[in-house]
This record gives structure tokens, sequence and C-alpha cells, in this order.
């Protein structure tokens, strides 16, 4: 007796098109749009953003209720140091606006929200709700 062997048909085209959606996609794109951590602290969140070459003050974030958005723009200078303009034989930095958006979980405290940057990467912390934080309970003798 042969055992039964279960095939899925629709997952090898989801394989596919995540291929093919790789293949159109404009490679500039991919290196414009920051890479993005999203760690849990337990008593707090923090997304990590990979922003090289932006200031921090050029750097836009907004919270829009339960949304995080970071937003900026990563500009070329279209001169060189000498005032000339600059003529390009290889291409590979991606350079142009970014936009980033983000569905907070429900346990976020929007007044605790702080962001640093330096050396091109950013950090945002998001504070949780004080009442979402676990708490340990002492159990009481008579």
């Amino acid at each position: 007796m042969h055992p039964i062997i279960y095939t899925d048909p629709f997952g090898a085209l989801g394989r596919w098109s995540g291929l093919l959606d790789g293949l159109t996609e404009d490679r500039f794109d991919r290196g414009r749009v920051p890479a993005v951590d999203f760690e849990d602290h337990g008593d707090h969140y923090l997304v990590v953003a990979d922003l090289p070459g932006i200031k921090p003050e050029d750097v836009n974030i907004s919270l829009d209720g339960d949304v995080l958005r970071v937003e900026g723009e990563r500009a070329d200078t279209v001169e060189d140091r000498d005032g000339d303009a600059k003529r390009y034989r290889r291409v590979e930095r991606a350079f142009g606006s970014f936009k980033r958006s983000f569905r907070l979980p429900a346990d976020v405290d929007p007044e605790s929200v702080e962001a640093h940057g330096e050396h091109g990467v950013l950090r945002i912390r998001l504070g949780k709700h004080a009442a979402t934080q676990p708490r340990r309970i002492t159990v009481q003798t008579h």
C-alpha cells in the first residue's frame, strides 16, 4: 500500500508570486526604504530604523491614533565638492523620499513616545500603559 501524498497546488503559486514581485520591484525603492526592527522589552517597545546619511532633524515622526509614521528624504547632491556637476559611471546608493507606517499594539501609551537618532540609527521608544504591564501580586497570610 502506498502512502497518500498531499501537495498544495496553490502553495507553489504563492512562492512564484513572491519571487516575481521581487524581480519587478524597483531596486531603488528597496534601498530607499529603511530597514526597521520592532522589539518588545516588557515595559516598552523599541523601534530601530537604519537611516544612513540622514540627519535626525530631517526625519519626521508622527503618531496618529495607533499608527506610527516615519518619513524623510535621503538627498543626493547634484554637484561635487568643486561645484561641478557630478558625472556617474555607476549608481547603487538610493536617494529620495521614504515613508514607513506601523500599526501599533493597543497597549502603547502615546504620551510616552521618545525618539533619538545617532550614527544613522533612529530609535523610537514607545512606553506601554501601566495597566497593561504585568504586576506581581503577593499572597498574604493571616
